[in-house]
């Protein structure tokens, strides 16, 4: 009864669309089935994971050679539990992207006798990510250098305009174009972004950084663009100093402190923290705007969520953004709020940070 079963299992696993390989307590590969046969171009039984990695070049998606402790098999086999990876291997003469899921099979007692291992070629879809990220980069482009040729004449009629004499809300019409040029260009940057972190394609370019610093920065500038808002920064250290990306950084504090400006179309008291503890620099901003809705918090970072400050749906990728910004550093972010109509505060971590007296 029992190897009748084992025959209709195996037949079930064999017929799977999906390359499956069954790998022992030891760490050899025992079985694999047809659609694996056909996407690894041979039969590995009785292979060990580590020759498995190294017959296949098995890679992460930076191209960086997989370790053995790193494999999920491995994972599934020392911890019990299930594991993903995703990355490229090299089978009959081609790269192939694969994403993999290794679960442990478990006796009657709980003991990991294996482990069996799905592989999805995710090649073609891997391609279509490219040409959807070519396109982008090519588009961006083309916007970015169509903005500036409008923005260059906006100057020039500008400053013909004021030759003129024309009157003060006649030149009004100029900043509106200059406002409105750079709100494009901010938009064809963020689209820009979107893609590279969905690609895996956001690098970091670490240097030292100060954390309240950047954050002073930030503050002084958009405090000088409102002044329907009153920030307060509160400097809980005289510094935060650790090896980040000192762009990107400032660009994820802007990007939470103008979207709690954004959402406080009333104006108001903005409260900004900065500082290090514990080896961690944090950042923090309050405001006392709209709110967040217990149904909306769960997903507030995503890329296509939240609503506008007119109430309507908009395309808000600054926070999407943020969080790939500060996950990419090894960081954590999160958002609260009681609900709608009670303050909201965003806020992030950093590890790595230093706090020198000054």
């Amino acid at each position: 009864m029992a190897e009748e079963q084992d025959i209709r299992l195996w037949a079930a696993i064999e017929s799977m669309t999906e390359a499956v390989l069954i790998i022992d307590m030891h760490g050899k590969v025992s079985m694999l089935n047809r659609a694996g046969r056909g996407l690894l171009g041979g039969t590995p039984e009785g292979m060990h994971i580590e020759d498995l990695i190294k017959r296949y070049q098995i890679r992460d998606l930076r191209g960086r050679p997989l370790f053995v402790d790193e494999a999920p098999s491995t994972a599934a086999l020392k911890k019990g539990k299930v594991a993903h990876f995703e990355g490229m291997l090299r089978a009959k003469g081609r790269d192939v992207f694969v994403n993999a899921t290794a679960s442990p099979i478990k006796t009657d007692t709980g003991e990991v006798s294996g482990v069996v291992v799905t592989l999805r070629d995710t090649s073609a879809q891997k391609e279509q990510e490219g040409l959807r990220d070519e396109f982008i980069s090519v588009t961006s482009h083309d916007l970015k250098a169509r903005l500036a040729i409008i923005k260059g004449y906006t100057q020039i009629l500008k400053r013909y305009a004021q030759r003129s004499n024309w009157t003060d809300a006649q030149l009004e019409s100029f900043r509106i174009i200059d406002e409105e040029v750079g709100r494009m260009v901010q938009l064809v940057n963020e689209l820009r972004d979107v893609s590279r972190v969905e690609t895996g394609k956001l690098t970091l370019q670490s240097e030292p950084a100060d954390l309240v610093r950047l954050t002073r920065n930030v503050v002084s500038s958009l405090q000088a663009a409102t002044q329907q808002h009153q920030i307060e920064l509160i400097e809980e250290s005289p510094n935060a100093v650790g090896e980040w990306d000192k762009a990107r950084v400032e660009q994820a504090i802007r990007s939470l402190l103008a979207n709690a400006i954004k959402y406080s179309p009333e104006g108001g008291e903005i409260q900004v923290r900065a500082g290090c503890m514990d080896g961690w620099a944090y950042f923090s901003v309050r405001d006392c705007g709209a709110g967040i809705s217990p149904e909306e918090l769960p997903g507030i970072f995503e890329a296509f969520h939240r609503k506008d400050a007119a109430g309507g749906k908009g395309f808000d990728f600054a926070l999407y953004i943020a969080r790939a910004i500060i996950e990419a550093h090894g960081g954590q972010i999160k958002a609260e709020s009681q609900g709608l109509g009670q303050d909201a505060t965003f806020s992030f971590t950093l590890p790595g940070a230093t706090c020198t007296e000054e």
